[in-house]
C-alpha cells in the first residue's frame, strides 16, 4: 500500500541519485536510524534527531532528482491548481484569524498560482507576487496573469511558505532569508506536512514514502521558528502543521546574508 499523493515513485523509469549527507537543521549529531525506504531502487534513510525530534532523509536526493520530480513528474497533473487553491483557502482561515489586513503578499514557492488566486480574490487592492524557480510552475503562473519572480528584494506584510520547508536542506537558512524580506510589522505563515509517529497513526511508515527531506513533528517546527529568530504567535497541528509568526527584531541584518534556493537559481522573472 502506498499513498495516492503523488503515485507510485518506482513507476520513474531511473533511479533516483543522492547526495551528500544531511547533517540536522538543529545541530545536533545524535542520531537514532528508523527506516529504510526506497523509491526506484534507490533507498533513503530515515533518522531521527535526538537534539529536535526530526527526522530526515540522509542522504536526499540530488538536484537533478529534485527537478525531474517536481518539474516532469508533479506539474503535469491537471489539478495541481485547484490542489494549492484548496490548500490556500484552508490556511486563510487560520491565517486572518491572526490577522486580518495586509497591503502585501508573497507566496514564497507559488507553485502554478493556486495560492496567489486565493489572495488576488480576498485583496484585490493588495501587491501579490509570487516567488518560483521552477520554470514550468512560473510559466503556467505567469500564464494566469499573476506576477512571479525567481529572486524578490521587496519586503512584505505576508509571506506565506506553504509545503516547502521539508523539501529544502536548510530551512533554518530559508526562514532567516524570508526575515529579510519582512516589513517592520510583517508576519510568516508556514505550513509542513504532520505525520505522527503514533499507534493511532500505525500508516506513518507509508507516509514517509514521500520525497521529504525533513518530517517535522509540533515541537521541532516551533523550535526550527524560535532558532530563525521568529515570535510564534499561533500553531495548529490538526491536520498539518500551522505556524503563524513574527521576527523577534529589525530584519535589516539578515536580508540577502542567506540563498533561499541553495544555489538553485533559474533567470530572473
Amino acid at each position: 500500500m502506498r499513498l495516492p499523493v503523488i503515485g507510485y515513485l518506482s513507476d520513474r523509469p531511473t533511479a533516483w541519485p543522492l547526495d551528500q549527507p544531511v547533517p540536522c537543521w538543529c545541530g545536533a549529531n545524535a542520531d537514532t536510524w528508523v527506516t529504510g525506504r526506497a523509491g526506484d531502487g534507490t533507498r533513503m534513510d530515515l533518522w531521527e534527531c535526538s537534539g529536535c525530534g526530526t527526522m530526515r532523509a540522509s542522504p536526499y536526493l540530488s538536484e537533478r532528482s529534485i527537478s525531474e520530480l517536481y518539474t516532469d513528474y508533479m506539474k503535469n497533473s491537471p489539478d495541481e491548481f485547484d490542489v494549492e487553491y484548496t490548500r490556500t483557502q484552508q490556511q486563510r482561515n487560520f491565517i486572518q484569524s491572526n490577522r486580518l489586513r495586509f497591503s502585501s503578499i508573497l507566496d514564497w514557492g507559488c507553485g502554478v498560482g493556486g495560492g496567489l488566486s486565493v489572495w488576488r480574490g480576498n485583496y484585490p487592492q493588495a501587491v501579490i507576487e509570487g516567488l518560483e524557480i521552477d520554470p514550468v510552475s512560473t510559466a503556467l503562473a505567469i500564464a494566469r496573469d499573476f506576477r512571479v519572480k525567481s529572486q524578490v528584494w521587496a519586503r512584505y506584510d505576508l509571506i506565506t511558505i506553504s509545503h516547502v520547508l521539508e523539501h529544502v536542506r536548510d530551512p533554518l537558512a530559508l526562514l532567516m532569508s524570508a526575515r529579510g524580506n519582512l516589513t517592520p510589522s510583517g508576519v510568516v505563515f508556514a505550513e509542513v506536512p504532520h505525520v505522527p509517529r503514533t499507534l493511532w497513526n500505525w500508516k506513518w511508515i507509508y507516509q514517509t514514502e514521500l520525497p521529504h527531506c525533513w518530517y517535522f513533528q509540533p515541537g521541532g517546527f516551533r523550535e526550527l521558528f524560535l532558532r530563525s529568530g521568529y515570535r510564534v504567535q499561533d500553531i495548529d497541528t490538526g491536520r498539518d502543521i500551522r505556524i503563524f509568526a513574527s521576527p523577534k527584531q529589525a530584519t535589516e541584518d539578515w536580508a540577502g546574508r542567506f540563498d533561499p534556493w541553495e544555489g538553485r537559481h533559474a533567470n530572473s522573472a
